[in-house]
């Protein structure tokens, strides 16, 4: 059910009518269109997903011995990044992994535990 407080132009509205939801709060008067839910991904932002997921599934899963660790820290100390304004950065190995990974999944490679 819909309230309407009509004056000279139409000033409140609260309330649902033809799929549109009015209501009023401090910051003024506000619509919300209810639209059906659709899956807007494209079969490559799917395979981005899995692929993502893939990675971290097999960060999780996998028992980390201190070398391996040790190689992917040496691994981010070796391959510093740059942001748009210079600065260096240097990556997590959880983020190596995930950054090298997703490359070598979305190739139809296979996971690797060591860094290439």
């Amino acid at each position: 059910m819909v309230m309407l407080k009509l004056a000279a132009p139409l000033t409140e509205i609260e309330g649902s009518i033809g799929g549109n939801t009015y209501w009023v709060d401090q910051c003024g008067q506000h619509m919300r269109e209810k639209k059906p839910k659709r899956d807007w991904s494209t079969d490559a932002q799917k395979a981005v997903r899995s692929s993502f997921s893939a990675c971290t599934r097999a960060w999780s899963n996998h028992q980390w011995s201190q070398h391996e660790l040790n190689l992917w820290w040496t691994w981010c100390w070796d391959h510093p990044k740059k942001t748009k304004k210079g600065k260096t950065f240097y990556y997590h190995p959880f983020l190596a992994f995930i950054h090298i990974n997703m490359k070598r999944q979305l190739a139809s490679l296979p996971i690797t535990f060591t860094p290439q």
